[in-house]
């Protein structure tokens, strides 16, 4: 089948409603959250069916700044231990690897002057 277009456009399901700043919506009674207090927002969106959702967010509050930033302080300082760990656990087996090469170069040194060569 194909889709003739239509000269005029398609007509919205619902009229958008405009609020100014600071007033009430209309239609408390429809919101089953009832309304929403100075601060929140609010999402509504219409389903292919037509049914109307509503989602209200709040502002996070002073405390849960502050817990954000608390657990976003540990998850880096839990990184930072991880990785000074990992730098720190390598320092002495490099320390290590070059006093043995250190100490192979001396007995090298010691065997030639015992051999004669």
């Amino acid at each position: 089948m194909t889709q003739h277009p239509t000269d005029r456009p398609e007509t919205p399901r619902s009229e958008p409603e405009i609020l100014p700043p600071g007033a009430e919506p209309r239609g408390r009674a429809e919101n089953p959250f009832g309304g929403h207090a100075r601060g929140e927002t609010v999402f509504v969106t219409v389903d292919r069916e037509g049914r109307t959702r509503y989602a209200t967010f709040k502002p996070p509050g002073p405390f849960s700044i502050a817990l954000g930033v608390v657990v976003i302080g540990l998850i880096a300082a839990a990184i930072l231990f991880v990785a000074l760990g990992f730098v720190l656990f390598w320092v002495p087996v490099i320390a290590i690897v070059i006093a043995g090469l250190a100490f192979s170069g001396y007995l090298r040194g010691a065997w030639r002057s015992l051999t004669g060569r």
